[in-house]
């Protein structure tokens, strides 16, 4: 914001104690619109329009759920240069139930033709998506956890057992990374999630005999959907298995507090 007279920084009433210096330092380019998520989104369109790079942070469920229409009316029909800045994964909000949980929200968003989805899992993917998201002047959807992600020096790792990699982003990254270690598999870590991310599985994943999908989302329409796609539409013959969230309707994955007796 320092660098770029653009941006502009929008919330509705959240960041306690995170937002403040936005406010301070940038009065004229902050604005908390309240409890008022959906006149959120529509406040951002209007300042795109008129030239601004709107930043928009809220907690996920609110941001997607809540506004579904004006996300897809007034930010991907326009194309506009709007970042949604999600908090709040999977079950991070858990104490506060079921209406606070996020097992669907970046599968949700990920329909809406032309708005690209990220998850960082640590500070350098963070990076690589902030790099992502500015210079491409397009709709996009940051999904960021409150959960500890991965260390910088726990990246991409090589198994013993070679046929098999584990994949995962956000904040199930870390438990992937101990799943994969345990049981000496390779395991990859992403960011960019949906269709944008099959550039990077042709890179890494075509020589496999499995693939284990490992995320804080329901496999139905998460990641593990998406790979079985990128596998069909490839005409691989290898694996895909999930470990996240049971999906009632589809009964595909596993319980993410049992995924280590795997």
């Amino acid at each position: 914001m320092m660098k770029d007279q653009s941006i502009y920084f929008l919330t509705a009433d959240m960041g306690i104690n995170l937002v403040e210096r936005f406010e301070d330092s940038f009065p004229d380019r902050y604005l908390n619109v309240g409890i008022a998520e959906q006149n959120l989104i529509g406040v951002a369109a209007g300042l795109a329009e008129s030239g601004r790079r709107p930043f928009v942070y809220t907690i996920s469920n609110f941001l997607v759920h809540r506004c579904l229409e004006q996300v897809r009316n007034d930010v991907v029909l326009h194309k506009l240069p709007i970042t949604l800045v999600g908090t709040s994964t999977g079950f991070d909000n858990a104490p506060l139930g079921p209406t606070h949980h996020m097992l669907e929200d970046w599968g949700i968003i990920a329909t809406l033709p032309g708005i690209k989805v990220f998850s960082p899992y640590n500070v350098s993917s963070t990076e690589e998506t902030w790099d992502e998201v500015y210079s491409n002047k397009q709709p996009a959807y940051v999904r960021l956890s409150k959960g500890s992600g991965l260390q910088e020096g726990e990246v991409a790792i090589k198994g013993i057992n070679r046929k098999v990699c584990v994949i995962s982003y956000g904040s199930a990254a870390r438990f992937a990374f101990d799943f994969a270690k345990e049981k000496e598999y390779d395991f990859l870590p992403i960011h960019i999630l949906g269709t944008n991310s099959y550039q990077a599985l042709d890179t890494n994943l075509e020589n496999y005999e499995e693939i284990v999908v490992v995320e804080d989302h329901f496999c139905s329409s998460g990641m593990y959907s998406y790979l079985c796609q990128w596998k069909n539409e490839s005409n691989l013959s290898l694996s895909v298995k999930s470990i996240a969230p049971i999906d009632y309707q589809n009964r595909v994955g596993l319980r993410i507090n049992d995924f280590m007796k795997v």
